[in-house]
């Protein structure tokens, strides 16, 4: 049909050719068997193809190509010549011209044949889909679900801890105006004074507990171990809860199966956790009922390291089986003060498990409504000596501090006005500096020696606490520049009291001012010369000739280091005569009389016994170059905890007091800047 018979006969020579009348005739008698094939051109392959009759049969592209030319008779010959040339050299463009009038471009294939052709990989594609698509949607309603309840139990919580708030305050405020009413009936007014107190305590736990709260969330909770006594420290924890319980009639027992009597601990924190547990217990057990705290000793499978389990159970109130799963969770609490006629704000459970998982602890609670709670709680400690426990701190009079004048560092009226009360009943003299600028002004301007101290607050007007002490340490007039700085501040917490000493204070008070606090604090460090005879003549001549170490302090304080201070005599024991705030922190000692025993009063003990005569060594080298040597030496020190630190050292001699050579030395611990590096 698109050859003629002739032409295909040379092709195909011993095949038997049979004409049809079309080309569907021709598809229909190779689908039915009539005839093997048939021959298409390649140009034509397109539309053949568009034929529904063909879908059954395949193509096959032969191999043999067929010239085309013109034949013409002779007569004719010059246009056959003209006709073939004009073939040979038709252009690409031509030929494509003619292709494609003889070529069937292929159909655009519709939607509804594509989904027919690839029915299951379009099901399978839009399966996935929808499958992410309710993924999704469940996903954003459940965290719309967790939004809403977050908020339900903050709002729950903010109207719970509004109503704690203001049931001491409004107690506090009662009684303030009746105790204004009743000045002459001395009975009267001290059962308002104790109320009031009470109240302030109240109050002051609620807030101490959602500041713990967030400062645990923002993970800025630190361990501070120390060795101690495990019966006399569960006791003294006891011993708080015998007169309320007594007065509630409730039986109160306590019960101890330990082996070790010393091991170490996070005092504070383990006490807040069993305050608050023995707390609940008493709070939540009706009179008559009973509370008991048993300890039992577990081994434990890290060496060195006991367990200690504490079971706190009471015959209380109890919590039903709906509310267990939710104790440990901020912001919630079974019953408000309301319900319960007891303040909280529902943060003392979460506290509590905090701290607990935080020290490597577990704790477990069972509880039944009517019958009674009982708290589980197990936590690893590092078995100690009784030589590693501090001894008690020196007994300061207050006497020393009477005629003394501090610079009160205060931009608050009524705090100060309160700080003003407290110090003036011991006779200490009182100016006071309305902000950090003004303290700076008062301190350049006055004489050394004119302030024995000064109170900081932190966040002040104008200038901060820390930027006031900075400067103050680079006063020009080292005297002036060392004077004692005590941080006074309502920053609590121990990281608190840690960057106050590391922003170059003496120590840190927190505020409300507790006056045995104040006075104990300020006892000590104006006191310093009780500690030894020669401290205090050592102390104010360490400044003499001190440039080293005033650069080396400079250095590192701005690396935000804090530099401890050291005087030992030069010769035979190199007996200690003096440690600042800051080294005794350094050796995780609570004061002088606990550093003092820890290294036997002599320097050869500050030093880590593998490295002290290498460091001796070092020291007697550069004395030989130099009579007041400014040496620098590093080693190690081994803390009251055990712990390892690395600290550089630079050490100036010096004589004073009939010639007795002494060192003034400064120390940096170096540990976490060098692993850093």
């Amino acid at each position: 049909m698109f050859f003629n018979k002739e032409i295909v006969s040379v092709l195909f020579p011993e095949a038997d050719i049979i004409v049809y009348p079309d080309s569907d005739s021709c598809y229909k008698a190779i689908i039915n068997g009539e005839v093997g094939s048939t021959l298409i051109p390649s140009a034509r392959i397109n539309i053949v193809r568009s034929n529904p009759l063909l879908e059954r049969l395949s193509v096959a592209e032969m191999s043999t190509k067929i010239s085309v030319n013109m034949l013409a008779t002779m007569e004719n010959r010059r246009v056959a010549t003209i006709a073939n040339k004009a073939i040979l050299h038709t252009s690409a463009t031509t030929g494509g011209l003619v292709l494609a009038e003889n070529s069937y471009t292929e159909k655009t294939i519709t939607i509804a044949e594509f989904f027919k052709q690839n029915a299951v990989y379009v099901f399978v594609f839009f399966g996935v889909i929808i499958l992410l698509l309710a993924f999704l949607i469940f996903k954003l309603q459940k965290a719309l679900v967790q939004a809403k309840q977050a908020s339900k139990a903050k709002t729950s919580f903010l109207s719970n801890m509004s109503h704690d708030i203001r049931t001491p305050m409004n107690a506090i405020m009662g009684f303030s105006n009746l105790l204004e009413k009743h000045q002459t009936d001395p009975e009267k007014r001290q059962a308002y004074i104790n109320k009031i107190k009470s109240s302030n305590e109240v109050l002051l736990s609620i807030i101490n507990n959602v500041l713990e709260m967030t400062r645990i969330e923002q993970g800025t909770v630190v361990l501070d171990e120390e060795a101690g006594s495990i019966r006399t420290f569960a006791n003294s924890i006891i011993d708080m809860f015998n007169d309320m319980m007594s007065q509630k009639s409730i039986c109160f027992t306590r019960h101890f199966e330990l082996s070790h009597d010393y091991l170490y601990c996070d005092q504070t924190k383990v006490r807040e956790i069993f305050i608050n547990l023995i707390s609940n217990a008493y709070k939540y057990t009706n009179p008559g009922g009973t509370v008991r705290v048993d300890l039992k000793e577990l081994p434990c499978d890290k060496d060195g390291y006991l367990l200690i389990q504490t079971t706190i159970a009471d015959t209380g109130i109890g919590m039903s089986e709906e509310y267990l799963p939710h104790l440990f969770e901020e912001f919630t609490r079974e019953n408000n003060t309301t319900d319960a006629k007891v303040e909280g704000t529902g943060l003392g459970m979460p506290i509590v498990k905090r701290l607990v998982e935080y020290m490597d602890g577990t704790i477990t609670v069972t509880s039944k409504k009517g019958v009674g709670t009982t708290f589980v709680v197990t936590i690893p400690h590092r078995i100690a000596r009784a030589e590693d426990c501090p001894s008690e701190a020196i007994d300061f009079s207050l006497e020393d501090l009477n005629g003394k004048r501090i610079l009160l560092a205060e931009d608050n009226d009524l705090n100060a006005e309160i700080a003003l009360e407290i110090l003036s009943e011991v006779g200490i003299i009182i100016d006071r500096a309305e902000d950090g600028a003004v303290c700076v002004e008062k301190m350049e301007q006055a004489p050394a020696g004119y302030y024995a101290m000064i109170l900081m607050d932190i966040q002040m007007p104008k200038m901060s606490g820390y930027e006031a002490t900075y400067v103050i340490r680079n006063l020009s007039d080292k005297a002036k520049a060392y004077i004692p700085i005590v941080a006074m501040t309502a920053n609590a917490f121990e990281e608190d009291r840690r960057k106050s000493l590391q922003n170059g204070m003496d120590a840190h008070i927190a505020k409300p001012l507790q006056m045995d606090v104040l006075k104990k604090t300020l006892s000590f460090i104006l006191s310093r010369d009780k500690l030894d005879e020669n401290a205090t003549a050592l102390w104010q001549n360490r400044f003499a000739d001190c440039s080293a170490i005033v650069s080396f302090e400079a250095t590192y304080r701005q690396k935000g280091l804090p530099c401890g201070w050291l005087i030992y005599e030069a010769n035979g024991d190199e007996k200690i005569h003096f440690a600042d705030r800051t080294l005794i922190d350094m050796y995780g000692c609570e004061d002088y009389e606990e550093f003092y025993n820890l290294v036997g009063g002599s320097f050869k003990n500050m030093v880590h016994p593998d490295d002290i005569d290498r460091v001796e060594e070092e020291i007697a080298a550069q004395i030989k170059q130099s009579d007041t040597c400014d040496d620098r030496v590093r080693y190690r020190i081994i803390r009251k905890d055990g712990a390892v630190r690395l600290i550089d050292d630079i050490g100036h001699k010096s004589f004073v007091e009939e010639a007795m050579p002494v060192f003034y030395v400064g120390l940096v611990d170096i540990t976490d800047e060098v692993e850093l590096q």
